[in-house]
Parts: structure tokens; C-alpha cells; sequence
């Protein structure tokens, strides 16, 4: 199997045993070199842009040390391939948004395509689309200079490319990045996007995409592990899914890969849980590995609009096909494509038109059929969410988008398909139909159609939404489907009268009515007038993928995969003519379930063959007009493996991680000490890796390589300890303990006036307690020491009789806890003044007495 691994070796040195250890138990390593906001002696900074490499040679010099750097880290002989980056090869693009960015490159991106850049959110269709393909040629000279660099050291290791996009997406590179001319051994994708779409249409289109747009390269898929993402679907089942889909839709290898340091689990996931998603994936890979290299060979081409899934959403969101090729209208146009095998197309872009009409006109003269949905001029705001652009494929050329009111005359300016030469008329609102009186006689309009008026009256069409062009000249010719609807009308509007209680309730919104009318509209011209029966899914086959393949000449391996939660029977229908199969009697043998199931009898071309399928299951059909006895049978149900099952998987004797901690209840002003108490039964240990963070948050995380660190919390909560020991034999181990760091209680104190009081008189107590963690006080306790109390925060108090006072106050915060201070108060007795009258009284007689002597003294008469 194959297992996608990389490393921040600055941080982590040990990975690099650990994806020596995993190669030497057979695993295929692909080594990821890095991430585009990487560093590299803080020069490649993580804003830094494929752009800036392009144009900076010293730049991309630093780039390639930094890869040399990373290799320095390994034993390459023990590496099998490298990625260029990983599932977002876009990580460098989105930083070319920038303010700075945009003002760095505007003159040089003027000077080389004529446009300005404006900022990603102004642009029309033209400007993104130049945008997008200037940006090409920058990606892929820098990602072709990285290939030729690996390739020049070290040439046994395969180059493989991420040719990650959305599920929908076209099949080009990242935000609309070419690939054609990228240098790549394979390419490769991992479900990165896809754990939220339990639709297997959707990975079964994208693996297809990828194949039939560059069928001479081998495409692998890595599943990811159960919790890889949080929200993801993940899980043992999720993966055997998966894997049959893969398979089904033609991927070369299949591996298994898990994110990064994720809930307490290191990057190789050498956990139980990591242990067994690797061995079941193991397991899937060993029942695979019977099976020959599966190659469908689809009747329908989906021709793709670089910048919509419209197409696509006929073919996963409405499970119209079992299966189905989808490539880029650029691919259609340049590259020198096979379409014998098709029995349709489907298209709706115009990009490349005069290289598209020719081929298109070709195929149609041949005997291939074309189906034009949603007519023209459908101007959809899907450019960044407010920029214009006309979706659909125009037959006709020169039409004026806007086409608010009137009619709508037609001309032939430029190429189109067959010459077609129509007029149409606006009838309300976005319904258009053809006039009856530009039809010709290789014209067929299909069924009347009526407007339906506010009072629910109808009111026929005489005009044509839905048109059949065949050339009765020439009956070998193939047909054209063109359905003149380019928005769905509502309720109110324009509908077939004979469809509406069938397709559609009426609550349903305008988009959801239209693509349900594309539906049965699609359906009836591929099965009744195209019949083709081996691709088209039926109304009880929509949740299923139904393939075949050719694998040697005459034996046909066919999959049928059941997507319902309960047993489905089944007509598998093999369309013998396909594969240019003669009619008559075939051999049909169950490799899932090693049962031969006999001989049945073609009719018309067409082989049934009936069958049951479980729950999430798949079957797998040899088919050969020969008798054939193969000597091996598929699980499609591999045992999930137990945690004892994978106990000793890389080591014997696995280490035991264990740590103490104290002091048992820590605050913020604790300094912890963490001791490693960890035991190994036959060996030592030689490394530890603590990793301490609140919540598992980015922000307020640590991590720390010696044995016994210590560490102290600046705030409280809860945080999460995991120590990662490594013994001398690589063999991993790990402890987690969850530490509740407590609040500091508030620090109380308080002050009071006057500061020597007498008995009877007031005293004000004015609180001055605080919090060192910024908690609120929520209320105050106040013992002023002689039997009285208070809860106000800054209360009074008056002592009645002299003497020394305890007062304590008690303050607590909003957590509850308390903090208590206090101080003892000094209460002065009240003077006794009686004595100080009676001086006071006799110094007054007394002062009075020397006043009279004197006064008398100067009235005595003279001697």
C-alpha cells in the first residue's frame, strides 16, 4: 500500500525514523517535500507566491536547498516517490491576491497580456480567464524546474503531482492551472474535499475526469483515516467504499493517508486506530491486487465548462449515467481524441468554437449524437459571485446575451454546429422557443408545451422549446437534442404540460425544477431513441454505479456497486455492441462471491443478467462467451482489523508512555513539573515529545523534547498534556492526561478613615481588593470585630466603646472563590474634660483677681 507522509524536520527530526520504519515494513512511501507557505530560513516566507519564484532566481534557488534540506533528513533509498506539495498545489496562488502582490506584479502583468489587475473580485470572464492562464506558465515552470531537480539527484524516485480540485471541478489544475504541460511520472489525489459527499458519483467522476483527460498516466487515490478531519465521514466502511469505487472507475493504486497531529495522534498515526485504517487498508489492497487493471469504457463524453459543474450535475446529482468520461472543453478542442466509443456528447461552452464545431460536426456526420442543454444566453453570476458570463453553448453565434424583450434573430457568424440557422422568440420571461417558421423538414419538435398563468390556466406554445435535428438525408447521421430553456421556469411561467405532476412538486425552487426537467428530458433520448443501455441509469439504478471493462479480448469484468442501505435486484445489462460483441449465449461467473452463475442468452445485442446485491455491497462479473473457471474469488467485506490485532504490528514489546505531573491542582503562578515515568520492557527510550496545548488551539500550544520539563500556565482552564515516547527500536508509545489549571482567588484589602477614631464616631471602610487574573468580585464580607457585619462594599461602622478592633473582610470573586484580609483598628477612648473646666475656671478668677488689684491699685489716692 501506499502511505503519503512529510515533515517539518526543524520541529520534528524523529519523523524521519518513522517513515523509515513504515518503508522498511513494505509500505510505499511518498514523501511530501512541502507546502507552498513553508519556510526556508524565514526567505520563503508563507506568503510567498509561485509568482515571486518566477520572476526571482535567488528565490527559487532557496526553493531547492530547502528540498535538498528536507532529503537530507532520509534515507531516499527507502523513498519511493515525492509530491510536489500536497492536495492544495494552490497554497501559493491564493497569496497572490495580495494588496502588495497585485501592486508588484501590475506593470509586468500589463505589459505581457494588456489587462490590469484589479483585484480578484473585479473581474469579468476575460480578465479571469487571462488571469488564470498567465498564472499557468508561472506554475508550471516552477513546478517543472522542481521536477527536473529531483529528477537530476535523484532518478529512481517517482514525480507525482497533485491534481487536487474540488469535487465538480474541470480537469485542470488548481483554480483553473493547466496541466498538459506539467512534468509528472503520475498523478495523484487523496479525498481531501470528499468526506463530505457521500455520493459515489462524485468520486466515481472524479477519478474518471482524471482518466479519460490523460489516460497514458497512472492516476493512485489515497484514502484518508477515520477522524482525518473533524465533521469528516471517515470510518472503516467510509474507506471500502471508497476503494471499490476507485477501483470501479479505473485508479492504478490505491493508499491510505491521515493529516497531521490531530487529536493527540502523531503523524504516522502508529496508534491502534492509526494501525488498523493502515492494515484494513492493506487488506482492500490485497483483494484489489487480484483483480486486473479496470478500464471502463463509457458511451457518454461530458465535454466540461472550465468554471461550472452544470454538466456534471446531470451525471452525479441526477444520476442520469452509470458512467461517463468528462473532460475540458480546451482538452476536446486541442488534444487528437478518439470519440468512436461515444454514443453521445454533451456540451454547453463555447470557448473554443471554431476547433470544438469542427470536431463536433465530424462526430455528428458519423453517427454521434450531441445534446445542447439549456439553449443559449443563460448569463449565470458565477464568476467570484458578481461578474457575468454567458454558460451555455450558442449554436447560434452573434445573439445579443441580453435578449430582454422581443425576438431574438439568429445568425450564422461563426462556426456552429451543422450549420444550424434558427430563430427564436423570447416567449416570457427566460422561456425560448424556436419559431415554427425557421424549422425545416430535419426539424422534430418534441410535445406541446403550455404557459401556465397566475390562475393556473394554459395557454399553449406554438413555438418549440425542445427540438430533435436529425438529417433525413443522410439517415447515418447522428442527431442533435437542443432544449431551449436556459432557466427553469417556475410555477407561474412555462412548463410541458404533460410532465409536471411527474417531474417535479411545485414547491421546488426554479434551478431544481429546470435540472429535473433536464432529467427526464435526457433520460428519454438516451434510452428510447439512443438506447443506450449499458450507460443510462434507471430509476432504481440511480444510486448505484454500474460499469464494465474489456480486460483481455472477449472476457468482460463488470461492477456493480449497490449505494442503498437495504438488498437491490438488479438487471445488469451489458451492451454487447460496445465492445463489438457478437450475440449469443455467455458465460457469466460472481468473483465476489466465488459462484458461477451460468450461461445466459443475449437479446438484441443486450445481456441480462440478474442479480442481488447487499447493502453497500459490490458485485464483480466475469463475462465470456467462453467457460471460465478462475482460480481466485474477492471479499468485498475484508474483516476489520481489532486493536489486538495490530498491537505488535511494527514492535515487540511496545514502551509504556506514562507521566506524573505536579502539583496536583497548579495555578497560574505554578511552575509544573512533568515527570516521564514511562517504562520500555526490552529496551530503552530514547526520545520524548510533549505536546501541551489549551483545546488543542494553535495559538496557546507547546511542545518540548526533554524528559522531565517543566512548564508554567499564564491563564486557567483545562489543557491537554500528550507525551510521544520513541524506544531504541522506533517503536512509539503515548500518554495523554487532561490538567485543570485553577483560578487564583481575588486579593483583598481595604483601607478606612479617620485612622484613629474614638469611640461613637464613624468610620468609613472603602474596599480595595483586585483580582490578578481579572475575574469580577461579586461580593464583600465584612466582621468589624465587635459582633457586626456587612455585605456592602464600602460600608461605615461606629464603635460605641474605646479598645482595639479585628475587622476582616472577605471578598469573593465570580467563581466563588475568596480572598480574605485583615487589619485591627485602634478605637480611642472619648476625653474626660471636668478637671479642665475647674482649672480653667480658677485661672479665670484668678486672671480676674489681678485684673481688680490692678484697676484698684490706680485709683488710691496719692501720699
Amino acid at each position: 500500500s501506499m502511505f503519503e507522509s512529510g515533515a517539518d524536520f526543524f520541529h520534528y527530526p524523529w519523523m524521519a525514523e518513522d517513515v523509515h520504519q513504515l518503508a522498511d515494513h513494505d509500505v510505499r512511501i511518498i514523501f511530501r517535500i512541502f507546502w507552498w507557505w513553508g519556510f526556508y530560513n524565514g526567505e520563503i516566507a508563507w506568503n510567498t507566491s509561485v509568482v515571486d519564484m518566477y520572476y526571482n532566481t535567488s528565490l527559487m534557488e532557496l526553493l531547492e536547498e530547502q528540498i535538498d534540506w528536507q532529503f537530507s533528513h532520509l534515507n531516499m533509498s527507502k523513498i519511493w516517490a515525492v509530491t510536489l506539495s500536497d492536495e492544495e498545489p494552490d497554497c501559493a496562488y491564493q497569496y497572490f491576491w495580495t494588496p502588495a502582490s497585485l501592486q508588484k506584479y501590475n506593470d509586468t502583468y500589463h505589459s505581457e497580456t494588456g489587462f490590469w489587475l484589479t483585484g480578484r473580485y473585479n473581474l469579468n470572464e476575460t480578465e479571469d480567464f487571462v488571469l488564470r492562464y498567465w498564472l499557468s506558465e508561472k506554475f508550471v515552470w516552477v513546478f517543472n524546474r522542481v521536477y527536473d531537480h529531483i529528477k537530476s539527484k535523484w532518478p529512481h524516485l517517482s514525480v507525482i503531482q497533485f491534481t487536487r480540485l474540488w469535487p465538480g471541478a474541470p480537469p485542470v489544475w488548481v483554480k483553473g492551472i493547466d496541466v498538459s504541460d506539467l512534468k509528472a511520472d503520475a498523478y495523484m489525489d487523496d479525498l481531501y474535499f470528499y468526506y463530505d459527499y457521500d455520493n459515489p458519483f462524485w468520486l466515481y467522476e472524479f477519478v474518471r475526469q482524471r482518466k479519460s483527460t490523460y489516460p497514458d498516466k497512472d492516476y493512485y487515490l489515497v484514502l484518508w483515516g477515520e477522524e482525518a478531519w473533524p465533521g469528516a465521514a471517515g470510518g472503516f466502511e467510509h474507506i471500502r467504499r471508497n476503494a471499490w469505487v476507485a477501483y470501479l472507475a479505473g485508479v492504478d493504486a490505491i493508499g491510505w493517508f491521515n493529516w497531521h497531529y490531530i487529536y493527540g495522534n502523531i503523524w504516522e498515526r502508529k496508534d491502534a486506530l492509526g494501525k488498523r485504517l493502515l492494515v484494513y487498508t492493506n487488506r482492500l489492497n490485497e483483494e484489489l491486487s487480484k483483480l486486473p487493471t479496470f478500464k471502463p469504457r463509457p458511451q457518454v463524453l461530458v465535454i466540461r465548462d472550465e468554471m461550472m459543474s452544470f454538466q456534471l450535475g446531470l451525471c452525479c446529482d441526477l444520476g442520469l449515467f452509470n458512467e461517463w468520461d468528462a473532460i475540458s472543453q480546451r482538452v476536446f478542442a486541442e488534444e487528437d481524441l478518439d470519440l468512436s466509443q461515444y454514443k453521445l456528447i454533451i456540451v454547453n461552452e463555447d470557448r473554443y468554437r471554431d476547433e470544438v464545431v469542427e470536431k463536433l460536426n465530424d462526430y455528428v456526420r458519423s453517427g454521434g449524437n450531441l445534446i445542447l442543454l439549456g439553449g443559449f444566453g443563460w448569463e449565470q453570476r458565477n464568476i467570484y459571485g458578481n461578474a457575468t458570463r454567458a454558460s451555455k453553448f450558442l449554436i447560434e453565434e452573434g445573439v445579443n446575451q441580453e435578449h430582454i424583450w422581443g425576438d431574438i434573430n439568429i445568425t450564422i457568424s461563426e462556426p456552429n454546429p451543422l450549420g444550424l440557422n434558427l430563430r427564436y422568440k423570447q416567449v416570457k420571461s427566460s422561456v425560448l422557443a424556436i419559431a415554427e417558421n425557421t424549422l425545416t423538414e430535419n426539424h422534430h419538435p418534441i410535445g406541446e408545451f403550455h404557459l401556465i398563468g397566475e390562475n393556473g390556466k394554459l395557454t399553449r406554445i406554438e413555438d418549440c422549446p425542445l427540438v430533435l435535428y436529425h438529417n433525413s438525408s443522410n439517415p447515418d447521421e447522428g442527431s442533435i437534442l437542443y432544449w431551449g430553456i436556459p432557466s427553469g421556469p417556475g410555477a407561474t411561467q412555462g412548463i410541458p404540460d404533460a410532465q409536471y405532476g411527474d417531474v417535479v412538486e411545485a414547491s421546488l425552487p426554479e434551478w431544481n425544477y429546470t435540472r429535473f426537467l433536464y432529467r427526464n428530458i435526457t433520460r428519454a433520448f438516451a434510452e428510447n431513441y439512443l438506447h443506450l443501455n449499458g450507460s443510462l441509469a434507471t430509476s432504481g439504478t440511480e444510486n448505484m454505479i454500474i460499469t464494465q471493462s474489456e480486460i483481455e479480448e472477449g472476457v468482460i469484468l463488470a461492477g456493480v456497486s449497490n449505494y442503498y442501505p437495504q438488498t437491490v435486484s438488479v438487471n445488469y445489462t451489458l451492451d454487447l455492441e460496445h465492445f463489438d460483441l457478437s450475440e449469443g449465449e455467455y458465460w457469466v461467473h460472481s468473483l465476489d462471491e466465488n459462484l458461477t452463475l451460468g450461461w445466459f442468452e443475449s437479446k438484441q445485442s443486450l445481456l441480462e443478467v440478474p442479480l442481488n446485491i447487499l447493502p453497500n455491497g459490490t458485485r464483480l462479473l466475469l463475462i465470456s462467451q467462453q467457460q471460465l473457471e478462475p482460480s481466485y474469488s474477492v471479499n468485498i467485506f475484508p474483516g476489520i482489523p481489532t486493536p489486538e490485532e495490530v498491537e505488535d504490528l511494527w514492535c515487540e514489546g511496545v514502551p509504556s508512555a506514562s507521566f506524573t505531573y505536579s502539583p496536583a491542582e497548579p495555578s497560574p503562578r505554578d511552575s509544573i513539573s512533568f515527570v516521564d515515568t514511562s517504562t520500555d520492557p526490552n529496551g530503552t527510550i530514547v526520545s520524548w515529545f510533549w505536546d501541551v496545548s489549551k483545546h488543542f488551539d494553535e495559538v496557546e500550544r507547546w511542545w518540548y523534547i526533554e524528559q522531565n520539563p517543566t512548564h508554567q500556565f499564564t491563564v486557567e482552564g483545562e489543557y491537554t498534556v500528550n507525551l510521544t515516547i520513541t524506544d531504541n527500536d522506533g517503536c512509539v508509545n503515548s500518554s495523554q492526561q487532561k490538567i485543570m489549571v485553577r483560578n487564583l482567588p481575588p486579593t483583598s484589602s481595604f483601607s478606612y478613615s479617620p485612622s484613629s477614631p474614638e469611640a461613637g464616631q464613624e468610620v468609613s471602610f472603602t474596599d480595595s481588593s483586585s483580582h490578578p487574573q481579572d475575574h469580577a468580585i461579586t461580593s464583600w464580607s465584612w466582621n468589624f470585630g465587635d459582633g457586626d457585619t456587612s455585605t456592602l462594599q464600602n460600608p461605615t461602622h461606629t464603635y460605641e466603646n474605646p479598645g482595639s478592633y479585628p475587622v476582616t473582610l472577605t471578598a469573593k470573586d465570580d467563581e466563588g472563590l475568596e480572598g480574605t484580609y485583615s487589619a485591627s483598628i485602634d478605637v480611642m477612648p472619648v476625653p474626660d474634660y471636668t478637671i479642665y473646666i475647674m482649672i480653667g475656671g480658677l485661672l479665670i478668677a484668678a486672671i480676674f483677681a489681678v485684673i481688680i488689684f490692678v484697676i484698684r491699685r490706680r485709683k488710691l489716692p496719692r501720699t
